[in-house]
């Protein structure tokens, strides 16, 4: 589905305490610092960049130096220095640039243009365009294969009769020529498993995910989740695949040995986007029409918390270290930073 400007509103929780809870709960923050007890914090935004262009995308260079962030209203890629957190550079291109990928190398990063079809090539060192790849129709989704050879995308193409046949589109990062495999369900988002054996396409109009072979690029099989598909993500260890479901606002979290779906997480109003910490004990989910962030806990798949970002937030990011989550606000024009 494409970024859109749905109908929006804020939604802000509460909690009140009262009498004896208010009470006791000073009582026990006084006997933690008196007694040096460690009590925990929750995750807050301490900060708040602005970028303009309605930001879509967050991706981490591999090693946690800068941040790129797409701007689709402004054809441009924002690139934040992480140590303090300022815009560094604005790289201008494109048209309606929305999803990104970095190589593992981090030297390159790949950025999809939903309204030209192609895919565009940046050198991260110059932070200059290098190339830019036809590939289909309104490009979705994007991710790069473990050893940086193959760059995925969800493409269209009309046949002679004006049919809208949809596609798999897989770049060959050392040439940048492009395979364009007919698929069953039109592809939203992307992300490649741990070992790199498996692709998972989020379908947004079939309300499924394809797993997809990544050594031949065939398909494995197709998990039904719940209405409205968008954002994918995989844990670290590889054994769960989460899936957002903005037309159900819940999160759906798949057996990767058995391609089952083993539970389904309520989440925030229109969930967009999905990403896990580093050490997989959590994750955390975009809620666009609340301007909020889902944060759950992996281990027993609850929502721990829920922070309130900005308006309409939609992609995001977690630093390589785990300390930092980068949220993309679409209509503030402006990028959360929020402290774990």
């Amino acid at each position: 589905m494409n970024r859109d400007n749905r109908s929006r509103g804020d939604r802000t929780a509460r909690m009140k305490f009262r009498g004896l809870g208010l009470g006791l709960a000073a009582i026990v923050a006084m006997w933690a610092g008196i007694t040096g007890t460690a009590t925990a914090t929750a995750d807050t935004v301490d900060e708040t960049i602005d970028v303009g262009g309605s930001p879509s995308a967050v991706v981490v260079a591999p090693d946690g130096t800068r941040i790129y962030v797409t701007l689709p209203t402004a054809n441009a890629v924002s690139v934040i220095d992480a140590s303090d957190n300022t815009v560094v550079d604005t790289i201008r291109f494109g048209h309606y640039p929305q999803y990104a990928t970095v190589s593992p190398d981090g030297t390159r990063l790949y950025v999809t243009n939903f309204s030209n079809h192609t895919v565009t090539v940046i050198d991260t060192s110059t932070n200059t365009v290098t190339d830019t790849i036809d590939v289909g129709d309104a490009p979705q989704g994007a991710a790069v294969s473990l050893d940086g050879t193959r760059v995925y995308t969800g493409t269209t193409y009309d046949d002679a009769d004006g049919n809208v046949n949809p596609a798999l589109d897989v770049i060959d990062t050392s040439n940048n020529t492009v395979e364009s495999i007919p698929v069953e369900n039109r592809v939203q988002d992307v992300t490649v498993s741990a070992d790199g054996t498996r692709l998972y396409a989020t379908s947004f109009q079939n309300n499924s995910v394809d797993v997809f072979d990544t050594s031949d690029n065939t398909l494995v099989t197709t998990v039904p989740v719940e209405n409205g598909p968008e954002g994918v993500a995989v844990t670290q260890d590889g054994s769960r695949v989460l899936v957002v479901n903005n037309g159900a606002d819940t999160v759906s979290v798949i057996d990767a040995s058995t391609n089952r779906v083993v539970e389904t997480i309520g989440a925030g109003n229109y969930p967009r986007e999905v990403a896990v910490t580093p050490d997989g004990t959590h994750a955390y989910a975009t809620n666009s029409i609340d301007g909020s962030v889902s944060v759950i806990n992996t281990s027993d798949n609850t929502v721990a918390e829920t922070i309130s970002v900005g308006n309409w937030p939609v992609g995001v990011a977690i630093a390589h270290d785990g300390s930092r989550v980068y949220v993309a606000n679409e209509n503030s024009d402006a990028v959360s930073v929020i402290s774990r």
